[in-house]
């Protein structure tokens, strides 16, 4: 088995709402191996989020900027496009399509008449609800179906997951590098 121990190794890790993280740097204490049944065990639990997501009409990334909207409250576009890692004319797509859906409600900015702010509506707030309701279920039969030691030690591992889910890793790729 080949290992990643000691060696440098660029790895992106795609998420559900489409961004990318990118880790760069020796690994060590994890070889190719598990390194693969990681990233293939992340993949398949967001691929059944994301699937929940398609169920309410949703893409990944409408249902990611749409939860980003209402656990923030009312915000300016900018400051939602620079969050999201969003250029503003994908962001302007994606908050069109939302409101078409009468999901997201967006207003000049009172402080800055060029800007926007979006507010998610009650409807999008109840869909974020049953969303995060399906979610919450989905995962709590799934962790229902696991030993308890097994289940021990996802939760001693949260706090390792928490941290690699919020990275903020460098783009390795050369094109961003400049």
């Amino acid at each position: 088995m080949a290992t990643a121990r000691g060696i440098d190794a660029t790895i992106a890790l795609y998420l559900p709402d489409g961004k990318q993280l990118w880790c760069e740097g020796p690994m060590d204490g994890m070889d190719d191996d598990e390194i693969a049944r990681l990233r293939v065990a992340v993949l398949r639990l967001a691929r059944r989020m994301r699937t929940l997501s398609a169920e309410e009409g949703l893409t990944p990334a409408q249902s990611g900027l749409l939860a980003t909207v209402v656990r923030q409250g009312p915000t300016r576009a900018g400051d939602l496009a620079a969050s999201e890692g969003l250029n503003p004319t994908m962001l302007s797509r994606m908050l069109g399509a939302l409101e078409d859906q009468g999901l997201i409600a967006r207003a000049a900015d009172p402080a800055d008449r060029r800007g926007t702010r979006v507010e998610a509506t009650p409807a999008g707030r109840r869909l974020i609800g049953r969303l995060r309701a399906r979610h919450r279920s989905a995962l709590t039969a799934l962790l229902g179906g696991l030993e308890p030691g097994r289940l021990a030690a996802l939760r001693d591992a949260l706090p390792a997951l928490e941290e690699l889910a919020c990275a903020d890793a460098p783009d390795p790729r050369p094109e961003a590098r400049g």
